[in-house]
């Protein structure tokens, strides 16, 4: 697999190559810039696609698994309004999910942080702020919001989390060092519903009807007004077709 780090072992003594041989030998400075450009798209298409496992590993679907099992997670979790209704849909299904929280959003809603968990949902983690800057804050900072996110999940559940949805799906070298040095999985996912820049529900679940297979972790999220309406035809969908569902926690144990 293409890694960081063995591209950098690759990229960095080239470079250093064309350099010396630009200012020794002539080599046409073209050939230097290529090989800039071709470092920096990988490390951004790296960066933009979790599941590459670019910069650290990213667990993303369980298709080594046996059967039909489908992972159904939530990001930006929990939210006042629409987090109660998908409750209760996957409460009516009987059906669990794993939800990733913001921090921020659990301070101000506890009682949906502990009824998530109470209905025997998994929990991760999803950063404290969820900031647009996230990915460009400095490896301190990236712990210190996984960590004060932990400590907020830890109110409701003693035991803690063990998995970490780095926001907007980003990776970079520094969010690679702060989830190592914390001993945290990353979680990315093989199925992207697209429910927070499609406005038509009807849309969204076709477009998971269509794209769904075995072992996919599926990506919603519970802040969308009305997913829950999908929610509730999607797995309608999935149990006629015989899908099992299964959270997170039970595809770590096969990685």
């Amino acid at each position: 697999m293409l890694t960081y780090r063995y591209v950098n072992l690759v990229f960095v003594p080239l470079s250093c190559f064309l350099i010396i041989g630009y200012f020794t030998v002539n080599i046409p400075l073209i050939f230097l810039f290529i090989v800039v450009a071709i470092y920096l798209s990988l490390c951004f298409v790296g960066s933009a696609f979790i599941c590459f496992g670019f910069y650290t590993k990213a667990i993303c679907s369980g298709v080594h698994k046996k059967g039909k099992s489908v992972f159904i997670t939530f990001d930006d979790s929990p939210d006042k309004k629409e987090t109660p209704l998908v409750l209760k849909v996957l409460q009516e299904h009987d059906v669990k999910a794993t939800f990733f929280i913001v921090g921020e959003e659990a301070e101000k809603n506890p009682g949906l942080l502990r009824k998530i968990n109470e209905s025997g949902h998994v929990l991760g983690n999803h950063s404290y702020s969820h900031g647009n800057f996230f990915p460009l804050r400095s490896k301190r900072k990236i712990i210190e919001e996984i960590k004060k996110t932990s400590s907020i999940i830890k109110s409701v559940k003693p035991s803690g989390v063990d998995i970490f949805r780095p926001p907007f799906g980003v990776t970079n070298p520094l969010i690679a060092k702060a989830v190592k040095q914390l001993s945290i999985n990353t979680i990315g996912w093989s199925l992207k519903s697209r429910d927070t820049v499609i406005k038509d529900k009807d849309k969204i679940l076709v477009r998971l009807i269509r794209k769904t297979k075995p072992g996919d972790v599926v990506l919603l999220h519970d802040r969308v007004e009305n997913i829950h309406l999908v929610l509730d035809k999607y797995i309608t969908f999935l149990k006629k077709n015989n899908y099992n569902f299964e959270t997170i926690d039970k595809l770590l144990s096969n990685e």
